[in-house]
């Protein structure tokens, strides 16, 4: 929701032109190397079943779906203002599918 009011706050200020990178959710990145261990907690503690991930389930499962659902949100809410504001240019730039290359 920040993101869609930042949106209409800028096209309000006059901007017509906007780029909306995804979250990035590189599962390759040395970060994800330190949260390992706590998601790998919380999966095995079925803190996450509501996400469709069960105790044993490898922790890499709950974070790729919490990407696609990221990305699949910010998709959608770029699409739904490009349709509210036909004078604007918005594009999603999944950044991800770019490191993934």
């Amino acid at each position: 929701a920040v993101m869609a009011q930042f949106l209409e706050t800028m096209h309000r200020a006059g901007a017509r032109n906007f780029l909306v990178s995804g979250v990035p959710i590189f599962l390759e990145m040395p970060i994800f190397n330190m949260a390992w261990p706590i998601v790998a907690g919380m999966v095995n503690a079925g803190k996450l079943e509501e996400l469709g991930v069960s105790p044993g389930d490898p922790p890499r499962l709950a974070i790729e779906i919490q990407g696609a659902a990221l990305h699949d949100r910010w998709e959608e809410m770029v699409q739904d203002f490009s349709r509210r504001h036909s004078d604007s240019r918005c594009v999603f730039f999944d950044e991800v599918a770019s490191l993934e290359r």
